[in-house]
Formats: structure tokens, sequence, C-alpha cells
């Protein structure tokens, strides 16, 4: 808005109200970074332990740490950022606080599955607490477009702003695979799919040097068309770079069936068989296709051996076997 010199006084009022305004037409909350709104953390949402997110939250202002500590100084970008509002800064500080069981690694991980249903969040952040003495420069980020919503394959630009800042995106990736014609820039879906925003807050936590390329692929996207993706993805995924799938396993099952049907895609998974992963349905898996991605980039480097950081569902979480669940994998590819 030009500043013209008239009604200079009132100027802040207008600024605050358009940015309060802007907030709730985008569907958000103001949190005071004391806030106690959401103490209650993300464990306690969604009984049934259904992947899809309720209502986003808000956040606290940049350089503030509401895991405890200084905010770790980094250079931010200029470029726009999207606001990563499905953790609020009081849930980010209860699964930091949580007492951790990350592995150790004692060989880099290169190709990493992870959750994205944040009554995982303890094992989203052990593993990012794992990945943290390797200190990757680039994690390229894939999960599933929930609501197949634009086209088949998704990236974008923008930066995403965390409770504790920002993550930027290595913007070279995005190029390669938008000039090249594997992804589409699609902005506004990528903001709203919350198998990307659930996982930056805790990357910015453990890896705050760290970029990231977000992907986002449709139900429908093919093993060949996987591959087509990796051969543009390729030649970035040198030393200092790790591949993540974000991805849930079995959904809306009790725990025992749940149990059942994890021990059947893992097996899928360790012998590499892509014919059965892409016959694979939500009672198993929400993503085949970011699994195949993950699965083709270990074996064009003869890594073979898929390692299990943890396992575990909603239902053992929340200490209830009879309701509908949501599972849980961590683990990866190691160096050979």
């Amino acid at each position: 808005m030009k500043d013209t010199g008239i009604n200079k006084g009132r100027r802040p009022a207008l600024i605050l109200l358009l940015v309060f305004g802007g907030m709730l037409a985008a569907g958000g909350r103001f949190i005071l970074p004391d806030s106690s709104v959401g103490e209650v953390p993300g464990a306690a949402r969604g009984a049934g332990g259904r992947s899809i997110h309720d209502s986003p939250k808000g956040y606290s202002l940049e350089g503030r740490s509401p895991a405890g500590g200084a905010q770790k100084p980094r250079a931010e970008s200029l470029q726009p950022a999207h606001l990563s509002n499905f953790v609020s800064p009081q849930e980010l500080r209860h699964y930091l606080s949580l007492k951790s069981q990350a592995p150790r690694l004692f060989k880099p991980l290169r190709e990493g599955v992870i959750p994205h249903h944040l009554l995982a969040g303890r094992l989203i952040a052990d593993f990012m607490a794992a990945l943290e003495p390797q200190q990757p420069e680039l994690i390229i980020l894939v999960g599933p477009n929930h609501y197949n919503n634009g086209s088949k394959i998704i990236t974008g630009y923008a930066n995403w702003q965390t409770p504790e800042g920002t993550v930027e995106t290595k913007e070279e990736v995005v190029r390669a695979l938008v000039e090249k014609g594997a992804a589409v820039l699609d902005e506004d879906t990528l903001a709203h799919e919350h198998s990307i925003g659930v996982v930056l807050p805790f990357l910015r936590h453990y890896l705050p040097q760290a970029k990231v390329a977000s992907l986002i692929l449709h139900h429908g996207v093919t093993l060949a068309e996987a591959d087509g993706l990796l051969d543009v993805l390729e030649p970035f995924l040198q030393e200092g770079a790790v591949l993540v799938a974000s991805v849930d396993f079995s959904h809306y099952l009790i725990r025992s069936q749940a149990e059942e049907m994890d021990h059947t895609t893992l097996q899928v998974i360790r012998r590499f068989d892509y014919e059965t992963l892409f016959h694979l349905n939500s009672d198993y898996l929400d993503s085949p296709a970011s699994i195949a991605l993950i699965l083709r980039a270990a074996q064009r480097r003869d890594r073979q051996d898929f390692t299990v950081f943890a396992h575990t569902n909603s239902g053992e979480i929340l200490k209830n076997d009879s309701i509908e669940t949501t599972s849980y994998f961590t683990g990866g590819f190691l160096e050979k």
C-alpha cells in the first residue's frame, strides 16, 4: 500500500486488523506464544487415529523457540513462505519434550520413511534426531496428496514458516522438476497437505540448516511416473541429501488387523515387490508411489536392506485396542 502520509496514526491498527483478518480467512487461529490454547497435544485429537488432520493451528512469532532454548541462527530467505500450521507451538513443545528413542545410525541414511499423523509425533522427532549427526543439506520430502487435488505430481517454490523459523526450499530442485515436466507448480494445494506440513516443524528443529524440496503424489501415480520423477531427482541425490517418504500405513482397522496388514506391507517393501505394492489400498498404506520412489532410489545404488527403526499404531499409543487405528513405521536404507 502506498504511503500518502494521510492518517499515519491509524496505520498500525489497520495492519494488525489486516493480519488478523487474513489468518481468519485462512482458517487459522492467532495464538500468543504463551497461550494455553492447544496445550492438549495432537495425540488427544482424532482418537480413531485417522490421518486427515483437523483445522489448522496458529504459530509463534519468528525467533521464539517454543520447544525451549535459544533460537538457532540462520540466514532467512526472502522467498514467500507457506504457514506450516498443522503443528502448534504447544504440540511441538510436547513431542520434543518426550524421552527420545532415536536410533543411533552408524552409517548415513539415504532413503527413509516417516509418518505424518501428528499422533506419531514422537516417531517423527526421533527420526529427525537420528539424522541430526548426519547434518544433511537437502531433504527431498515426498508424500500423498490426500484429496487428489490438482495435478498428479505437485511441487512448489515457497518456503515454509514453522514455530521455530523458516524451512527454505531448494529452488534448483523445484526448477528442474518443473522445467523437465516431472511436476507441476501448485502452491495452494501443497500448502494444505499435511503429509508435508506436519513433518517440517520437526525438521526445522533438528536440521535447521537443511533445505527441502516438497512433492505430493496422487493416489494414481504409476511406477513409470515414479521412475520419471526419480530420473529428474537423481542429480540431487548425492552426499548430503536424503530422500524421505512421508507415509502412514494401515488405516481404519483395529490394532490386531492393522498389525497383520503391516506385516504384509513390510514384506512387500523388503522384497521390492512393486506389483503387489501398487495394488495395496488404505488398509495397508496411503501412498504406494511414495514408497516406490525410495525403493527405486535404493535399488539404483544397490542398497537392499530396509531397516526398521520403530513401528507402532494409534491403538497402541492411545492404549485402546478397539478403535480404528493408523499405523506407523520409521526406517530406511543406510549407505553401503
